[in-house]
């Protein structure tokens, strides 16, 4: 399964846990099967309040799960 989790910074798993989703600076996808980890810069992270749309950088990774 990989799991996606919003973080402040890309320093990998020690990578602080960002409080929205939308306006987080990056996102880490964690395989949990292989312990992999992908960082992706949050490519519409400025953007009209609403109009957010992170999960188009890295909707072919087929994460599984959204933290």
């Amino acid at each position: 399964m990989k799991v996606c989790f919003p973080v402040k910074n890309t320093q990998s798993l020690e990578s602080e846990v960002y409080g929205h989703f939308g306006s987080a600076p990056a996102f880490i996808v964690v395989d949990t099967a292989t312990k992999d980890t992908t960082m992706i810069t949050n490519s519409d992270q400025h953007h009209a309040h609403g109009m957010c749309s992170p999960l188009v950088p890295w909707e072919d990774m087929k994460s599984t799960v959204l933290s």
